[in-house]
């Protein structure tokens, strides 16, 4: 009986031991393969000085973000109109630094078809990332879906068939839409090189059948920190309230006209900008500065604001 007992003991011993060996040759085996299957690469070579950024999801949603040293500009075509507006500047500099970033790239699959990316996206949506250095194009990247765990984005470029996932982070800014990238400054502080009151030349203001005004000094203060909602650009414009005019110390002009309409079903303000640059600015930020175009939707409690501060 305790001769069957040893057999017994030193049966289970043995049974654990081999398992114990299995269990971690498999991480062994495991670690090899991820490594075999991981690259470390930036989406951007760091030392491009990156120019340009287009972000394409189809026809009627290809923006492009342009890099004009002092500030980023925009530009959104909706399928039939091209609209241009002020950047998050900011935004835009976190993006391509992020892009720049060395981070670790994880093969899944060489696709052997065009059936095989679709398996990697949303109701065939892709979403093509180029970023340009002057006009050469030095990365083109598409992006697809999120895998099942939501923490990693699929992604491959056209120069090959391999599928990579990689951190979803980058995702954040996989946007193109005018909301997502738009300054929201009334005055838009890039483009105005971050214009303080205390450099205004002129602000004045007329309100619907009145006379032109000077503002305060309370009112050039003020009106600088004020913000709008968004950019919509189809809307009937037809009641002028309110027009402003401001000269910054460098000769910049820009003119404000303000109009009562309704969006989404809700009473509202919009505005629209005529900006004349001074010639501190070179030809490229003159010839993009002259094409803004956009209307800001501000709130009914902005406009009273801003109302209440001028009279």
């Amino acid at each position: 009986m305790l001769n069957f007992k040893n057999k017994k003991l030193f049966f289970m011993t043995s049974t654990f031991f081999v398992l114990l060996i299995i269990f971690v040759l498999s991480f062994v085996f495991q670690n090899n393969y991820s490594k075999r299957n991981l690259v470390q690469s930036a989406l951007v070579n760091k030392k491009y000085t990156i120019s340009k950024i287009n972000i394409f999801v189809k026809e009627n949603c290809n923006l492009t973000l342009f890099n004009f040293e002092d500030f980023w500009g925009g530009e959104f075509f909706d399928g039939n109109e091209f609209i241009y507006f002020p950047v998050d500047s900011s935004k835009a500099n976190d993006f391509v630094n992020k892009a720049k970033e060395i981070t670790n790239l994880e093969k899944v699959v060489d696709a052997k078809s065009i059936k095989d990316f679709e398996k990697f996206t949303i109701d065939n949506d892709i979403i093509t990332i180029t970023f340009y250095d002057n006009e050469n194009v030095v990365s083109k990247i598409n992006f697809g879906a999120l895998n099942k765990s939501m923490d990693k984005i699929f992604l491959w470029t056209e120069r090959t068939p391999t599928i990579f996932a990689m951190k979803q982070q980058i995702s954040y800014f996989l946007d193109p839409s005018i909301k997502f990238w738009c300054e929201q400054n009334i005055v838009p502080q890039g483009i105005s090189k971050n214009l303080d009151f205390s450099k205004l030349q002129n602000f004045s203001y007329k309100f619907k059948n009145q006379n032109k005004q000077n503002a305060t000094s309370l009112a050039k203060e003020k009106f600088l920190s004020y913000r709008f909602s968004q950019i919509q650009n189809n809307i009937a414009l037809t009641d002028k309230v309110l027009e402003l005019s401001l000269v910054a110390g460098n000769g910049t002009t820009f003119n404000y006209d303000f109009y009562k309409t309704n969006f989404e079903n809700q009473d509202c303000y919009v505005f629209t900008l005529n900006l004349i640059p001074s010639i501190v600015y070179s030809e490229s930020q003159k010839e993009f500065i002259k094409k803004l175009n956009y209307c800001g939707v501000v709130s009914d409690w902005t406009f009273n604001s801003i109302k209440k501060l001028l009279e």
